[in-house]
């Protein structure tokens, strides 16, 4: 019994994503973000106007990495073919080492970029975790397999910098109808 209602599970995600097709057309896009944070970037619908995407980024200034997952709503704009503007939430979580953008290092401590003396191993690594919100337009090329994406990502780091910064990027995806 547990074995048919494993089976008929697996059968009913498998269609249900087979058969999940945003609003630009297609159902997953695999690319490149560019932008502060640039990076790999995966995006799959899971209904006509919600997707799901990850975002694998590496800090340019900082020598750190950090994943990010989050939630969309897509709604079409305006009358043209393809073109959706679309919102969302989500969280990240990465790593960064002490000896990043606006940092000094020095053997035995680094000074911050307001000038002040912080002592210890500025190569030391620390662990960032926040939430991260969404705002962007995205183009399918009709019958060709690429979308072209141009977002803002404002996040809030809780845990590590402690500080808000933003993400803005533009994205090209190979897409999977």
């Amino acid at each position: 019994m547990k074995a048919l209602i494993s089976t008929l599970a697996l059968f009913f995600l498998l269609n249900t994503a087979a058969s999940a097709q945003g609003m630009s057309g297609y159902s997953t896009g695999i690319g490149l973000r560019g932008g502060w944070e640039g990076g790999l970037t995966i995006k799959h619908f899971i209904r006509d106007d919600r997707a799901v995407e990850g975002i694998l980024s590496r800090g340019w200034g900082w020598g750190g990495y950090r994943v990010t997952g989050l939630y969309e709503i897509h709604k079409p704009l305006l009358t043209v073919e393809g073109l959706d503007w679309f919102y969302g939430v989500g969280g990240h979580v990465g790593s960064y080492n002490g000896a990043y953008y606006g940092y000094t290092c020095y053997y035995g401590g680094y000074y911050d970029k307001h000038g002040k003396w912080h002592p210890g191993d500025c190569r030391a690594r620390y662990v960032t975790a926040g939430v991260d919100g969404i705002l962007g337009l995205e183009y399918q090329f009709g019958e060709l397999p690429f979308s072209i994406a141009l977002d803002i990502k404002p996040y809030i780091d809780i845990l590590g910098w402690g500080d808000h910064f933003g993400d803005g990027a533009l994205s090209l995806r190979y897409t999977i109808k």
